[in-house]
């Protein structure tokens, strides 16, 4: 296993980013996987191929986006969504002896739930009604029952919009990297730094096994990556970004340097430019970036 190193004489008195490769572990592997092993799973154990240690890129930025969006809740559904929102808050305070609370949980919530529906049924019927009104032949109308509700009274069903929150997605980040070669030695590791990347983005296909078989028929999820950033010295840098062990998704090079095709005598390229895209394969938690050796 060794180490390509961009430019070839860096020494680690400059900050630096490193890539370390890992093969990729399933995250299931029987009946008795839990979510308690979330974070356990799926995540490469065993290095493979060669380190990578060059300058820092371009460019280092990193985002957080939550899955939010609007939802509509129709008068029955409010009321529905509001028995089980109380019930659920007094289940969460009941003792296991308390039989008597338990019934005048299921009374009181039947009681919350006729007192909503009163408006739902008005809010329903009338779309009800307006659906019967469009099907009509020769009217021709494609009108919601709040589009009929405000052309003769002015006023539209309340949607009861609230913003609701359904999930966090995966932190993805990217980096472009462009390389001169000013020494053979340059020429040599930016070359074996995109077929590196190359190598490990791709998938096996080396008759792998799985189900207990072993044939062709089945591919080899590619391995892994862990992208670290680190200051002269070495140690790593706490004030730049920490990820989880990532997918590579995608590797670009361009091998034309400011605007045209260069190399050298012996055909290898003067400079290349290498653009990689990389996915955390696990979700990342709040208090997971609460610490000094947190994620960030």
């Amino acid at each position: 296993m060794a180490t390509f190193k961009y430019p070839a004489n860096i020494d680690g008195s400059s900050d630096h980013m490193r890539f370390k490769f890992f093969k990729y572990e399933p995250p299931i592997t029987s009946p008795s996987s839990k979510s308690v092993d979330y974070e356990r799973s799926g995540v490469g154990k065993t290095p493979v191929g060669n380190q990578i240690v060059v300058t820092m890129p371009s460019d280092i930025s990193t985002s957080i986006r939550g899955e939010w969006g609007p939802k509509g809740m129709p008068g029955l559904a409010r009321a529905a969504l509001g028995t089980i929102g109380g019930s659920a808050n007094f289940l969460s305070k009941l003792g296991s002896d308390k039989k008597e609370d338990f019934m005048t949980l299921l009374t009181g919530g039947i009681g919350s739930f006729a007192s909503g529906v009163a408006g739902g049924l008005v809010e329903d019927g009338l779309k009800a009604l307006v659906d019967a009104f469009n099907a009509q032949p020769g009217f021709g109308t494609t009108l919601s029952a709040s589009e009929v509700l405000s052309s003769v009274t002015g006023s539209i069903i309340n949607p009861n919009t609230e913003l609701l929150y359904g999930g966090t997605g995966l932190r993805g980040h990217g980096y472009k990297f462009k390389m001169i070669a000013f020494t053979p030695g340059d020429a040599d590791n930016m070359l074996n730094i995109a077929k590196e990347f190359k190598i490990r983005a791709l998938p096996k296909g080396s008759d792998q096994a799985a189900l207990g078989l072993k044939n062709r028929n089945f591919l080899g999820v590619p391995d892994v990556c862990q992208v670290s950033f680190h200051v002269p010295g070495g140690d790593e840098n706490q004030y730049l970004p920490r990820y989880k062990l990532s997918a590579i998704k995608s590797v670009n090079v361009d091998y034309i340097t400011e605007g045209q095709y260069l190399s050298y005598g012996d055909d290898k390229p003067i400079g290349i430019e290498i653009s990689l895209e990389f996915m955390e394969l696990k979700l990342l938690f709040s208090e997971q970036m609460d610490g000094s050796n947190s994620y960030r």
